[in-house]
């Protein structure tokens, strides 16, 4: 609801049209924050980028009045990619088609959950479990 009221507050501003979309973008995550430790802040520089993900840091800090937020993460850490891709799950038999998506979102929430830890071999055996899971 905040967001939808912060984008008709935009229109009054005085900000050009991309600016009053980057704000409402950054409110989105911000609505996100639960914590500013390392493992949360990584899984947002992952989705939104090492800038957003600060300004929306110190956005939810503003809002919430706490302290400055170390923002280091976002502009030194560059995030892994996800050790597969769709011609992984095609390679594992899945025909071409949405479950190859739902596949690849349960397996990057899944990744995503262990700090993007795990390699491609893990993550392999992990979209087996799902494709099994799924015949």
């Amino acid at each position: 609801v905040f967001v939808h009221s912060l984008a008709a507050v935009c229109v009054y501003l005085v900000l050009a049209r991309a600016q009053g979309g980057a704000l409402v973008e950054v409110t989105r995550i911000a609505a996100q924050i639960t914590g500013d430790a390392p493992p949360h802040v990584k899984k947002l520089v992952y989705r939104y980028g090492g800038t957003q993900t600060a300004q929306a840091l110190l956005l939810f800090a503003a809002i919430h009045d706490r302290p400055l937020p170390d923002l280091s993460l976002t502009r030194t850490w560059r995030p892994p990619a996800l050790p597969v891709n769709g011609d992984d799950v095609l390679a594992a038999g899945v025909s071409a088609g949405p479950e190859i998506g739902r596949i690849l979102g349960e397996l990057e929430r899944w990744w995503l959950d262990r700090d993007m830890i795990p390699d491609r071999s893990a993550c392999l055996e992990y979209m087996e479990k799902l494709r099994s899971r799924a015949v």
